[in-house]
């Protein structure tokens, strides 16, 4: 048989391992073999200047972090690419990475995470404004608070709690103690059904509703699962559901729903922030979506600019 011959296979015939080639045929395979390489390559190689990388489910998936606000503008970062985000012209723009921020304070087992309000087995201390404004209560559990133990302040300092929660499987509940710190006493103590609990403006979150400074309940969570941001200088509070792509605005002092902010079909929504005079809310997306941003006007419960980075050429990928 001559060399580069073609051989028939039979129905049912064995092939052999390898089956000899001719030169050129060799050289076409080679050929072929890094032209699908260098197309492989070119599918990943990294785009030269900022860019978002929409529809990504996996790979260049980045993460959206140091997300800020300010009444002017809106800062954050999708991997090493930064933008900014003027609130008058809506307009969107590169702009190099923030100075690192100072890291966050330590959590401190029995303290608050800003330090106003610290608590013992036996008393809980709020200092809305410094060691002079103190008030110290005491209470007495006949278990130890082995499961956590967690005083809360709001940011005006006229109401407090402390989280006070026993080991469930040696059937100690889970206690939620609530104060009145202008009236300087204790107002309720609750057993807790579920785990989350907060101190608002005005009223307490606690069992997935919303309650005064009365104890009167106000309403329900209308996204019980949701993270919630206080809206500044309001008494509002937002949650956003990702899977449906909607934000809620909630009014914490009559638990009244706001109606439902529909963002489209976007997924991926995975950051709200909101402005220091409670004016503008954003969200903001990573993954298939990354980096668009939905500016939210508070006050008229709806979206007033809907803005994504430029998209990375075909071909290339913003990598980090």
């Amino acid at each position: 048989m001559a060399r580069g011959s073609v051989v028939p296979i039979m129905p049912g015939s064995h092939l052999p391992r390898t089956i000899p080639l001719s030169p050129a045929a060799s050289l076409c395979l080679v050929a072929l073999w890094l032209g699908g390489t260098e197309r492989a390559e070119a599918k990943d190689a990294p785009a030269p200047s900022p860019c978002a990388n929409p529809g990504v489910l996996d790979g260049a998936r980045r993460t959206l972090h140091d997300a800020t606000a300010t009444a002017s503008a809106l800062v954050f970062c999708t991997g090493e690419d930064c933008w900014s985000l003027d609130a008058a012209s809506s307009v969107l723009k590169a702009v190099p990475p923030p100075r690192p921020a100072a890291p966050p304070p330590a959590e401190s087992p029995g303290k608050s995470a800003d330090g106003r309000a610290t608590a013992t087995p036996t008393e809980v201390s709020f200092c809305p404004s410094g060691p002079a404004s103190c008030k110290t209560f005491t209470y007495k559990f006949a278990f130890q608070p082995q499961n956590g133990l967690s005083p809360m302040i709001n940011a005006h300092g006229t109401l407090g709690a402390v989280l006070y929660a026993g080991v469930g499987e040696d059937g100690e509940p889970r206690y939620l103690l609530t104060y009145d710190l202008v009236a300087g006493k204790p107002i309720k103590q609750y057993q807790l059904k579920a785990n989350r609990a907060d101190v608002l403006r005005t009223s307490f979150l606690f069992d997935h509703a919303l309650y005064s400074a009365r104890g009167k309940k106000l309403g329900k969570l209308a996204l019980s699962t949701a993270d919630i941001l206080p809206v500044p200088s309001t008494d509002l509070i937002a949650m956003s559901d990702a899977e449906h792509a909607v934000v809620i605005l909630q009014d914490t002092t009559t638990g009244k729903a706001h109606p439902r902010i529909r963002l489209g079909n976007r997924i991926g929504i995975d950051q709200l922030v909101a402005s220091p005079d409670g004016a503008r809310l954003y969200a903001i997306a990573q993954g298939q979506a990354e980096g668009e941003v939905f500016a939210i006007d508070v006050a008229a419960n709806k979206v007033i600019a809907h803005v994504a980075p430029p998209a990375c050429t075909s071909g290339t990928a913003r990598m980090r």
